[in-house]
C-alpha cells in the first residue's frame, strides 16, 4: 500500500506539471497569436516586412560604398527618397482602405515592393537606377501599415492596442530574424560585396514565396465588417482629425520624438564602428538582441495601454528615452553602448502613439487617421537623415546622441501641453461618418 500510494503521488504530481506547463504553452500563444485567419496573415506580413527592413536599414548603407557611392549624404538619400514618396502614398491608401474591400489588394502591393529593390541590389547594382525604385518604393509601401492597422484594431474593436502591439511584435520577429542571420553571415563568411550580393538573391526567393502565400490565401471580401458604418467621405475625416487638439498635440508629439530617435538609428552603424571601435558584425547581434526584448513586451505594452489608456504609457517612454541617450553620451564603451541600445524603449512609444489613434478616431475615420500618423513618422524619417548628414559633415559624429537628446527633450517638454489639451476625443470627432451623411441630408 505504501509502494502504490508512493507511486500515485509521483505520477499526480507528474500529471500536475504536465498540466501546468500545458497550461504556460496556451497562455504564451494567446500572447503571441490570434485565431483570426486574416490577422495571422497580416501577422506573416509583418514579420516579413521586418526582415526585409532590417536588412535595408542596417546592411544597404554599408553596400553602397561598395558600389561606389561613398558619400555621407547615400545615407539620407537611402532613407530620404522613400521616406518622401510615402508621405503621399499612406494617405493615398489609407483612404482608399475603407471607400471598398480593397485589403486584399493592398497587402499583397506592400509585401512585394522589396522584390525589384533587391533584385536592383544584386543584378543591376547602379546606385542611380537604386535611388530612382525608392521612390516607387516608397509610396508603394504604404500601402501596407494604414491598411492592416484599421483592419485589425476594426476586427479587435475591444483590444486595439494590444493587437496593434501583436503586429508589431511580428515586426520584430523579422527584425530579429534577419539580424541574426546577418550579424552569422558577415561574421563567418565577411563584408565582401559578393556575400551582400548572395544575401539579395535569397531575400528575393523569400519575398516570392510569402507573396505567393498571401495571393492564394488571403480572402477577396472580408465578412466580418458592416460597411455601412465604417464609410464616410475623405475631406470629413480629414476634417475631423486635424482640428482634433488631442489628435494634433499627438503628432507634434511624435514628430519630434521620432525625429531624434531616427537620427541616432540611421547613424548608430557608422557611430559604433567609427567612435566606438565597435566590431561591424556585432550590430546584427545587437539589432538581434533589441527585437527579442520587443518580441516579449510588445504585447505586455498593449495590455498596459488597453487597460491605463495610451498617455501615461506616452510619459514614461518619453522620459526613459531622454535618459537613455544622455547616458549614451557619456559612455565610450561600446558594449555597454550595445547593452543600452537593446532596451525595450521602441514599444513604448510605438504601441501607445498608435493605440492612441485607434482611440482617438471613429472606425470610418481611422484608416485616414492611421494614414496621417504613418505620415508624420516617415516626415520625421525623411528629415532626421538630411539634418543628420547637414550637421555632421560640420561637427564630429560623436555629437551624436546629443543631437537626439535636444529632440526628445522637445518632446518631453511639450508633454504638459498635451495633458492640458487632453488626451480623449472631444464630442464632435465622434460623430461616425454615417451619422455625418444622415445630418447633411437632414440639412
Amino acid at each position: 500500500l505504501w509502494r502504490a500510494h508512493t507511486l500515485f503521488s509521483l505520477l499526480s504530481s507528474q500529471i500536475l506539471s504536465y498540466s501546468t506547463f500545458m497550461d504556460y504553452l496556451i497562455r504564451c500563444r494567446n500572447y503571441f497569436w490570434d485565431d483570426h485567419p486574416v490577422i495571422r496573415l497580416y501577422f506573416l506580413a509583418y514579420a516579413l516586412n521586418g526582415f526585409n527592413l532590417a536588412t535595408f536599414f542596417i546592411y544597404v548603407p554599408l553596400v553602397l560604398p561598395m558600389l561606389g557611392y561613398e558619400s555621407i549624404h547615400g545615407v539620407a538619400l537611402l532613407i530620404g527618397i522613400p521616406a518622401l514618396t510615402s508621405l503621399v502614398g499612406h494617405n493615398v491608401f489609407g483612404a482608399l482602405c475603407l471607400r471598398r474591400d480593397r485589403f486584399r489588394s493592398l497587402l499583397l502591393i506592400g509585401s512585394s515592393t522589396f522584390i525589384p529593390l533587391f533584385f536592383i541590389l544584386a543584378f543591376i547594382q547602379d546606385v542611380k537606377v537604386l535611388f530612382v525604385y525608392l521612390a516607387i518604393h516608397g509610396f508603394l509601401l504604404g500601402a501596407l501599415y494604414p491598411s492592416s492597422q484599421t483592419l485589425v484594431t476594426l476586427l479587435r474593436s475591444s483590444q486595439k492596442a494590444e493587437i496593434l502591439s501583436k503586429l508589431f511584435a511580428y515586426d520584430c520577429v523579422g527584425w530579429g530574424l534577419a539580424c541574426l542571420m546577418m550579424g552569422l553571415i558577415t561574421g563567418i563568411l565577411g563584408t565582401e560585396l559578393n556575400v551582400y550580393v548572395r544575401v539579395f538573391i535569397f531575400y528575393i526567393m523569400i519575398n516570392s514565396l510569402v507573396f505567393v502565400v498571401l495571393f492564394r490565401t488571403f480572402p477577396k471580401t472580408i465578412r466580418d465588417l458592416d460597411w455601412s458604418k465604417i464609410q464616410s467621405s475623405n475631406l470629413g475625416a480629414y476634417r475631423r482629425i486635424l482640428t482634433s487638439p488631442p489628435i494634433l498635440c499627438l503628432f507634434v508629439y511624435i514628430f519630434t520624438v521620432e525625429t531624434g530617435s531616427t537620427l541616432f538609428f540611421f547613424f548608430f552603424s557608422r557611430y559604433f564602428t567609427e567612435v566606438l571601435s565597435g566590431a561591424q558584425h556585432i550590430l546584427g547581434y545587437a539589432m538581434f538582441g533589441a527585437t527579442v526584448m520587443g518580441i516579449l513586451t510588445f504585447p505586455l505594452v498593449g495590455k498596459i495601454v488597453d487597460r491605463r489608456g495610451y498617455f501615461p504609457v506616452l510619459v514614461f517612454s518619453a522620459v526613459t528615452y531622454l535618459f537613455l541617450f544622455m547616458t549614451l553620451g557619456f559612455i565610450k564603451d561600446p558594449l555597454i553602448a550595445i547593452i543600452l541600445y537593446t532596451l525595450p524603449i521602441f514599444p513604448l512609444i510605438t504601441v501607445s502613439v498608435n493605440a492612441g489613434i485607434a482611440i482617438l478616431t471613429t472606425d470610418s475615420d481611422r484608416g485616414i487617421g492611421f494614414g496621417v500618423l504613418e505620415s508624420v513618422f516617415h516626415f520625421a524619417t525623411l528629415l532626421s537623415p538630411l539634418v543628420g548628414s547637414t550637421l555632421l559633415t560640420m561637427i564630429e559624429l560623436s555629437f551624436l546622441p546629443w543631437f537626439t537628446v535636444v529632440l526628445v527633450l522637445a518632446g518631453v517638454l511639450f508633454l504638459p501641453v498635451m495633458k492640458r489639451v487632453g488626451t480623449t476625443a472631444p464630442d464632435r470627432i465622434q460623430v461616425t461618418g454615417l451619422q455625418e451623411q444622415k445630418t447633411q441630408k437632414e440639412n
